[in-house]
């Protein structure tokens, strides 16, 4: 049996045994429904709640597009997740597109873990037209996403005007002389710092 909804309202809980519980929520990837309503808690346990969920990883789960669907809905309304890994979870173009939206929405998300989820450049396009306006992304990791010329041709029109995304992780993709050429002069222009 697996733990989906961990409901303790009321129960007088404090910052110390929330620190507990935030300890146990850095590894879970099964609870969809945290309710902590009407406890003790006070900024210091909320800040441990929030470290816990900000670093939690929901990768290697194969979510597939209609979990990336929903996930994207939820976070879409997120005001404290800055960090989600979602790697190795066969998100497909679809699941791409979904989390573009994202993108274009939400203001909170600094790094985003997209690494092996078949995106192929059709997914990338997606990525790449939400970080036209994103402000807040500052690493993207896209490694082994069957990437080629054509996708890294998306993300460096994207990122001409970007100024805040700082790390790109295009490792281990289809990435030849052409797209390769293309990334250098991005780096060149020193639009983004790093690209690995």
């Amino acid at each position: 049996m697996t733990l989906t909804e961990l409901n303790i309202e009321g129960n007088g809980i404090g910052d110390d045994a929330i620190k507990y519980l935030a300890y146990a929520l850095e590894t879970n990837t099964t609870l969809t429904t945290l309710n902590l309503a009407r406890n003790d808690i006070s900024v210091e346990g909320a800040q441990s709640i929030a470290n816990a969920l900000e670093n939690n990883t929901v990768r290697g789960n194969q979510l597939g597009n209609d979990s990336i669907e929903l996930l994207s809905i939820a976070l879409q309304y997120n005001n404290t997740l800055t960090t989600l890994h979602v790697g190795w979870n066969s998100i497909g173009v679809e699941g791409a597109q979904y989390l573009g939206n994202v993108l274009n929405n939400n203001s909170i998300l600094v790094k985003l873990d997209l690494q092996s989820n078949e995106i192929y450049d059709d997914g990338i396009q997606y990525i790449a037209d939400a970080l036209r306006n994103n402000t807040t992304l500052k690493t993207l990791n896209l490694v082994r996403n069957n990437i080629s010329d054509e996708g890294a041709n998306y993300l460096i029109n994207a990122l001409e005007n970007n100024t805040t995304l700082t790390n790109l992780h295009l490792a281990l993709n289809h990435i030849a002389d052409e797209g390769a050429q293309s990334l250098a002069n991005l780096l060149e222009n020193n639009k983004v710092r790093r690209i690995l």
